[in-house]
């Protein structure tokens, strides 16, 4: 784990300004330590974390782990050399702690190669092994795995299916369990399952806890406590982020705090919190002055007294989610919101301030773990992150649940109690929402998050008179029609995303109150309501992703309050013409459909987008689904008219129509903050944008553009030569082509030039349905490939890429179906002695050139010996495979997963150059 711990220094140390009036130190250790790593081979086994105080000196646990490296000794003597530096930056820049060096292990990116898959699973003091392995399967396979906890044998069916012939890391954090361990070799035997070389993080507070997992102790790693000089650098981290000379004044009083707090770092962040906000000696003095009143125990309620009234209640409120949740906060300032815990007088608007409250209780460490996450799929680890998430300590969940009133959590019994106020449902039983409000007639949330895929809810009648002010059911079943909402006029807050609802009664108008309608993700939503303008409170309509929704109420420009309208479709009748966007001072997501039926430029430019400098994503599209594009329209000019602000992350324009893109698109300048592009079904285009020299894009994505024949076109710019060609495409990780019928070249000129197109760090490239596309371009940096073939040109250049590749890691290659052996013969000895030393994953479908001709098996050879690192392989539908590849498998020293599938004409007998006693592989044993 030394490796690991290095290259997060490394990390840290590429970060200028990180380290002031200490430049030149910075530059040292970056310099050493990049010199020092190639070297290091990472140590990947059983790693247990147990406190006991400090961590180890970086150079402890690299002789416990890596004992006999010839790096040692550079990096003991590099420790030695530049001490004091580092111990500034592992504690007060990476805070390592239990979980935090777990994370830091899990993060990086070596670890992120090794490992198929790295699981995280929050323990605490509740060891369910049903509950750990639910969260295995759903992280496994990204989404719900819909099995319920209470079935423990489908459980550990599926757990063997996901897990088996995968290296996985898993990290059990904060275990704290006593006795019986007997499940926990049940979860052990999972991991024997799964592919050599998984390992397993267990972190806890008590070595007596892990020694009962494991009977020898040299996996243990022992965290010391962390010196004064490292708590005071901790300290000062926080509590003087914008004013470093009030240090001088307060010494003494820090060394009080530090001493009273005697190594917890936890307290320690919470004190540097609190203090943060403390600009005067005598406020300083008159904290210390309450510390004498309070064991340590009782220093996070020291902290929460100091919080403003409003910031109480919304930290109490979030004890309503369990512990270990993530919380997301647009969902949670929009409970806020919902509750009147945020004030609205002045003129910051509520969510603004709910925002502050939220960072400020970050800030103060009431909540941990903030990072940004993608707000749709989970594997766009490229895309633009604007969704924030955060939890909560153990400790300060406790705190939450201290403070709070009225707040519970119940599974499928429900006990009358007339003082409830908030209710979280955990479980997966039917939720019966007139019960529900029966026994808790005073209850004003009623939250159950999707802890299955579906949940059966029933809320078809609810009494009149009842306090509701937010209701969260997502991916809600309903087994009957949805209530009369007219009888929750106090409501605020409506989500049922994700659920099966196929329209709203027409009473939800009367909703006056409402702030925030979620109906994200409803798959069978075919209409809203159609006097949705009254609802003057309305700030957020969430309704994007719902494919039957096919037009808007109309009128919803008079919606004044309104600051988040996902999707918009155009009509063509007075009322819902896009106009109605004028007035709307919308943020985040907007998403525009049926621009075909804009008649009149003008009304376009009516829609103002320019002035909208709070939206983030946009989408502009011509046809809610695919149409037939007219010769004459008049895309073009709409387009031109729908000039965004230049703040924008991500853009996509589907099914445009005309044959050229808008000046504002094809020359955007005004567009360097944009992270994403798509273009989808621009049919006309037979160009892109000048998009090659745009610093913050990350991903580009063109999918069906058929009259698109060259990639990137340098003759209209002057200021690009061949010389600048690696400066081209600086950011970019993702490149999506599709459907690309008439693409040829990479740049235009390409047969002439002598260097062809670069992009110096993509990270991921998927290339289908491409047939006239015969090269690939340079990609250094590839990791991840994914390629159908569709000529022999494609198929050299991808051989070619594959053998020769220092990076690639995970290869999908589908339709090299081809009779051509040319493809072979001109790559003829230049496959022979190329290795690719990283790639381990490759999945082959209808990929018969690659088995095809016994003639040419010499030169195939070249392609399989290359394999080297290969780990998982799986051959799908490949009708040339007619005897058992002997010959192609007999080098795959390293594989530890084969699966081959629909392979029609492949004989059960055994392959004549068989020699006696020669396995069919050679490897012990194929998962």
């Amino acid at each position: 784990m030394a490796s690991v711990l290095i290259s997060n220094l490394i990390f840290v140390l590429q970060q200028p300004g990180l380290m002031p009036r200490m430049e030149e130190e910075r530059q040292q250790l970056l310099q050493l330590f990049t010199a020092i790593l190639p070297a290091m081979m990472p140590a990947l086994g059983q790693l247990i974390c147990a406190d006991q105080g400090e961590e180890e000196e970086i150079r402890t646990l690299v002789r416990t782990l890596s004992e006999n490296s010839t790096w040692l000794s550079d990096l003991d003597a590099a420790a030695y050399e530049v001490d004091d530096i580092i111990d500034e930056f592992r504690y007060a820049t990476l805070r390592a702690g239990k979980s935090i060096l777990a994370r830091l292990i899990c993060r990086d990116a070596r670890i992120k190669d090794y490992f198929e898959i790295i699981l995280w699973v929050d323990v605490g003091n509740e060891f369910n092994i049903d509950r750990i392995a639910k969260s295995v399967i759903d992280q496994v396979i990204g989404k719900d795995c819909c099995l319920s906890e209470g079935d423990p044998d489908l459980l550990q069916r599926r757990i063997y299916q996901e897990l088996s012939g995968k290296r996985c890391l898993l990290v059990l954090d904060d275990v704290q369990i006593e006795g019986n361990f007997e499940e926990l070799q049940i979860l052990i035997s999972w991991l024997n399952q799964s592919a050599a070389g998984s390992s397993l993080i267990v972190t806890s507070n008590d070595a007596r806890r892990v020694e009962k997992i494991y009977a020898f102790s040299s996996g243990v790693h022992f965290i010391r406590d962390l010196t004064s000089d490292h708590l005071l650098h901790l300290f000062c981290n926080r509590a003087f982020i914008d004013n470093k000379e009030f240090y001088l004044k307060v010494c003494p009083i820090i060394e009080n705090i530090l001493t009273k707090c005697e190594g917890w770092i936890l307290l320690v962040n919470l004190m540097a919190g609190l203090m943060r906000f403390k600009k005067q000696l005598a406020e300083w003095q008159e904290v210390i002055n309450q510390l004498k009143n309070y064991p340590k125990e009782y220093y996070p309620e020291l902290c929460f007294n100091h919080l403003s009234s409003e910031i109480k209640e919304c930290f109490a409120f979030c004890s309503v989610f369990p512990k270990g949740h993530y919380m997301d906060k647009e969902v949670l300032v929009k409970l806020w919101m919902a509750n009147g815990l945020i004030s609205s007088n002045g003129p910051t608007s509520v969510e603004e301030k709910g925002n502050r409250i939220f960072n400020e209780l970050a800030m103060r460490h009431f909540f941990e773990d903030v990072k940004l996450v993608p707000r749709s799929s989970s594997r766009d680890k490229h895309g633009y992150r604007s969704r924030v998430i955060c939890k909560m300590h153990p400790l300060i969940h406790d705190l939450a649940i201290h403070v709070s009133r009225n707040v519970q959590t119940v599974s499928s019994r429900y006990n009358q109690n007339p003082e409830i106020r908030v209710l979280f449902i955990l479980g997966d039983s039917p939720v019966d929402i007139p019960v529900l409000l029966k026994n808790y007639p005073n209850v004003r949330t009623l939250i159950s998050l999707d802890v299955l895929f579906e949940r059966t809810v029933n809320c078809s009648v609810v009494p009149e008179s009842n306090s509701l002010r937010a209701l969260h059911l997502h991916s809600a079943k309903f087994d009957r029609d949805l209530f009369e909402v007219k009888y929750t006029k106090h409501l605020r807050y409506l989500d049922l995303s994700g659920s099966r609802i196929k329209r709203l009664p027409e009473s939800t108008s009367s909703l006056y109150f409402l702030q925030t309608l979620n109906l994200s993700k409803c798959l069978l939503l075919c209409r809203l309501p159609e006097d949705m303008r009254y609802m003057r409170s309305l700030r957020h309509l969430y309704v994007d992703e719902c494919p039957k929704l096919k037009k808007m109420p109309v009128h919803l420009g008079q919606l004044s309050c309104l600051k988040t309208l996902t999707t918009y479709i155009v009509g063509e009748s007075a009322g819902n013409n896009i106009d109605e966007l004028k007035c709307l001072n919308l943020s985040g997501l907007l998403e525009i459909y049926n621009l075909r039926k804009v008649k009149d430029v003008t009304i376009a430019k009516e829609a103002n987008l320019l002035s909208k400098k709070n939206l983030e994503r946009l989408t502009l599209c011509w046809g809610r689904q695919q149409l037939v594009i007219p010769k004459e329209n008049n895309d073009w000019e709409v387009l031109e008219a729908l000039l965004p602000h230049n703040g924008l992350k991500v853009l996509k324009i589907q099914l445009y129509g005309g044959h050229e893109f808008a000046n504002w698109l094809a020359y955007p300048v005004g567009l360097q903050n944009l992270v994403e592009l798509h273009l989808i079904g621009c049919s006309q285009s037979s160009t892109i944008p000048a998009v090659w020299k745009l610093q913050s894009l990350r991903v580009l994505c063109l999918k069906y553009m058929i009259n698109l024949t060259c990639f990137s076109s340098f003759t209209s710019f002057p200021d690009i030569d061949e010389k600048d060609s690696s400066e081209l495409f600086p950011s970019l990780k993702r490149l999506v082509l599709v459907g690309l019928k008439r693409l040829k070249t990479w740049r235009e000129g390409e047969a002439m030039q002598r260097t062809i197109l670069s992009f110096p760090v993509l990270d991921e490239m998927e290339i289908t349905n491409c047939p006239k596309l015969k090269t690939m371009p340079s990609v250094p940096m590839l990791k991840y490939l994914t390629i159908s073939i569709e000529n022999h040109g494609l198929l050299r250049s991808a051989i070619d890429l594959i053998t020769q590749s220092k990076s690639l890691v995970d290869v999908n290659m589908a339709k090299a179906t081809g009779s051509d052996n040319e493809a072979w013969s001109a790559l003829g000895a230049e496959v022979e002695g190329c290795n690719s030393h990283k790639l381990r994953v490759m999945r082959l479908d209808s990929t018969n050139s690659l088995f095809m001709d016994r003639a040419i098996l010499h030169l195939q050879l070249g392609f399989w010996r290359s394999l080297v690192s290969l780990e998982y392989l799986d051959i799908f539908n490949c009708s040339s495979i007619v005897a058992w590849p002997l010959e192609e498998f007999r080098k795959l020293n390293k594989l530890k997963r084969l699966s081959v599938r629909k392979c029609p004409n492949l004989t059960g007998s055994l392959p004549s150059e068989l020699q006696e006693g020669e396995k069919l592989l050679p490897i012990p044993r194929i998962l």
